[in-house]
């Protein structure tokens, strides 16, 4: 028995405990009816003697372990090229593969962010003007691997190390398909 299934049962006693302890309480008048109280005596011996202790569950952690995330967060640029872009609000996705206390960590997250001047891009032959305001998307990929130091029921720390790939991209632009898609708009009306 591990995790859940071990709560959940301490849990199943203690209620048991406490819904019996209410109504020994109530039947014996708190301690005060002496006939009461020694037939509650003679139950809880009799239960105590048919049901015995269970075993003690031994309770192993798993060499092997795995985890899912879905979120949402933000990116903020440092430095020169926050001159260039606001925040990127962006949803992550990742997840988390565990052999004893050694973790891979991978996930992606993508999402927008606002240009605050033009930007002139050019790659050879090719150039573009990324306008200021204009919304772009940031997208990521990020990879590591840490070790983990404490783990509690509610708490872990795990130092990590990895790489990640972070990139901003240009909405695609085409005037002659912009123009012939508002020419087709103004048709349907």
């Amino acid at each position: 028995m591990v995790g859940i299934a071990a709560d959940n049962r301490t849990r199943q006693y203690m209620d048991l405990y406490t819904e019996q302890s209410k109504k020994a309480e109530q039947e014996t008048e708190n301690g005060q009816n002496e006939i009461k109280l020694q037939e509650w005596e003679f139950y809880v011996t009799k239960e105590l003697i048919e049901n015995p202790a269970p075993s003690i569950p031994r309770i192993s952690p798993r060499r092997f372990g795995y985890g899912f995330y879905l979120g949402t967060g933000a990116s903020f640029p440092v430095g020169s090229i926050a001159d260039y872009w606001a925040p990127a609000w962006q949803i992550n996705v990742g997840f988390d593969l565990a052999y004893a206390n050694t973790h891979l960590l991978c996930d992606f997250s993508a999402g927008t962010a606002r240009t605050r001047q033009e930007i002139t891009v050019s790659n050879g032959q090719i150039k573009d003007t990324w306008l200021r305001n204009g919304h772009n998307t940031y997208t990521s990929i990020s990879l590591g691997i840490g070790q983990q130091l404490i783990s509690t029921k509610y708490f872990a720390l795990m130092p990590y190390v990895g790489c990640i790939w972070s990139g901003y991209s240009d909405q695609a632009k085409n005037s002659r398909r912009e123009k012939r898609k508002n020419d087709i708009v103004l048709h349907e009306f």
